[in-house]
């Protein structure tokens, strides 16, 4: 009887012992594909609506049109992107984009699932790995709209998928799609190449079960490399100033005299491509510095405690605030100690602490080498490892000879960790869904159908330049439109020079914060123009500094 109750239980939960995993039953396949169909519909149910601002509207614009993307470039996810974007589902192709990323973070936890139940032989610590990383409030967020970074980990998931499963078979076949999976993972995201040497560290403490000759090795490293290749190929092909996705852009710079000309000659074309995708333009950012140390670390302290669960924080607020830190929280304080715990009961096989761990320090290292404003929206590959480790912790050992009944009750209880986070950090991902639906309403509404006359200039910043340029060039067909992002102290010198040589020319009116010059300006301005957001600027009216020809 009661070996009888621990199965039914087993088979309900979706575990499978080894064997039954080897032989490929319909069990085993029974977890993965409930994770996957949960994930997905939670992902889209919680989808941001549609075009967004900032680096995801130019992701969202770049992506049609097989465009380039600010510094790396994003050119594989511009590829996949396009692919996605003429999928007939959604309302418009910025919604097709952020499902993308849906489909990504899925396929990411789904691939996390596949190598901590291959590690342990038990489903129930995969799932509880899976789901600590999905519901983990940096990770959730950026499955809901258009970004870099749940889309390359998924190819970081994948290949470390490959590599466990070559570890623990010796199947070359597995050597070399982790070797391309990485490959992809790293090849515009340096922020990912710390984490290599975990995967590398998993290789040399199990050499002996996964031997590797000089033609293997080879043929990875050829095709660890093959991205970046296609990367820098697709840079020198689509990087076309004439192109409609970099008119703006360019004009912006050159107007404000941020124009870097592209070499002329063969070679530097080459060298300034290999230097525009491996993102080195952000290297002034980067750097050891003992007083920020303090600050980021307090700060992702804060974000896996789960102290953010208990206050009001909202995504707006982590671009708004002065102390940037992300809202909710990522793995908990509860994951924290079954990681802990995990790394100790799994010390003798010290290959998948150091897979896990190593993730995670990797990622730390470059965390606190890197400081942008968004530092904390770097650590989804750190988080990634942390979640591997909480899985070893569920499962207690490796590949256990039965299942008995405390062992069952203990996996179960401890899924307590991810049911916390989704609670707590689902409030925390559709804190702004409101505002996010009643902009995307207004841009639809009013932006797209706008009246403005031919060959308009609308002057705003980079984070709505995207935007418009996204709504007015591909959703109204309008591309005699041209939209220069620019510094808002630099506003008036760039509407006037454009005003006086013709050119109607708009400003959005919620940034203008004089109060009698916006109601004067909106009483000069077209009322469905006025009614969309902007006020037209007139020769002389903003008082100019001056700009070149």
């Amino acid at each position: 009887m009661r070996t009888a109750s621990i199965a039914a239980v087993t088979a309900a939960s979706g575990i499978s012992n080894p064997v039954a995993n080897s032989r490929g039953g319909w069990r085993a396949w029974l977890a993965p594909a409930l994770l996957g169909i949960g994930l997905l519909t939670t992902y889209t149910l919680t989808l941001h609506p549609g075009v967004t601002e900032g680096d995801s509207a130019e992701l969202q614009y770049m992506c049609p049109q097989f465009g380039v993307c600010h510094p790396p470039g994003y050119r594989i996810e511009v590829v996949c992107g396009k692919l996605f974007s003429l999928l007939p589902i959604g309302p418009d192709i910025a919604w097709r984009i952020n499902w993308m990323m849906a489909v990504a973070g899925t396929v990411g936890c789904l691939a996390l699932f596949g190598a901590v139940r291959r590690i342990t032989g038990q489903a129930l610590p995969a799932l509880l790995a899976a789901l600590t990383l999905a519901f983990s409030s940096v990770y959730w967020h950026f499955c809901r709209l258009a970004e870099a970074y749940v889309f390359y980990n998924a190819f970081l998931l994948l290949g470390t998928y490959a590599t466990v499963r070559f570890v623990l078979g010796n199947r070359p076949a597995w050597l070399y799609a982790g070797a391309l999976a990485v490959g992809v993972a790293v090849a515009e995201r340096i922020s990912e190449l710390p984490v290599v040497p975990a995967l590398l560290g998993l290789w040399f403490c199990r050499w002996r079960h996964a031997r590797v000759s000089v033609g293997r090795v080879a043929l990875a490293g050829l095709l660890f490399a093959l991205p970046f290749v296609a990367t820098v190929g697709l840079h020198l092909l689509r990087y076309d100033p004439s192109q409609l996705y970099l008119r703006d852009s360019l004009l912006s710079d050159r107007l404000l005299g941020r124009a870097v000309e592209q070499p002329a000659d063969a070679a530097n074309r080459l060298r300034a491509a290999a230097t525009y995708s491996l993102g080195l333009k952000w290297t002034h950012m980067a750097g050891f510095r003992p007083r920020a140390t303090w600050r980021e670390l307090r700060q992702y302290a804060r974000l896996l405690s789960g102290a953010g669960a208990f206050d009001n924080r909202t995504l707006l607020s982590f671009a708004e605030d002065k102390d940037n830190q992300f809202p909710g929280t990522c793995i908990s304080l509860a994951g924290l100690l079954l990681a802990a715990w995990g790394v100790g009961v799994w010390r003798r096989e010290p290959a998948w602490v150091v897979l896990g761990l190593g993730m995670f320090l990797g990622n730390l290292a470059f965390y606190l080498w890197h400081h942008p404003w968004d530092n904390l929206t770097f650590t989804i590959p750190g988080l990634t490892g942390l979640a591997l480790l909480v899985g070893l912790g569920a499962a207690g050992q490796r590949r256990p000879a039965g299942l008995c009944r405390t062992r069952v009750a203990w996996q179960l209880g401890v899924l307590a960790v991810p049911a916390f986070l989704a609670l707590t950090n689902y409030r925390v991902v559709m804190a702004d869904a409101g505002h996010e639906r009643e902009r995307v309403r207004h841009y639809r509404e009013h932006v797209v159908s706008a009246p403005f006359p031919p060959l308009s200039v609308i002057v705003t910043s980079y984070w709505q330049a995207m935007t418009f340029r996204y709504l007015l060039h591909l959703e109204a067909g309008r591309p005699d439109i041209t939209v220069i992002d620019a510094s808002i102290r630099r506003w008036a010198e760039i509407a006037d020079h454009f005003a006086r040589r013709g050119r109607p020319t708009f400003l959005p009116a919620d940034r203008l914060k004089i109060p009698a010059m916006k109601e004067a300006m909106t009483r000069e301005t077209p009322p469905e123009l006025a009614a969309a957001g902007f006020v037209q600027v007139h020769p002389g009216r903003l008082a100019p500094v001056g700009l070149p020809p």
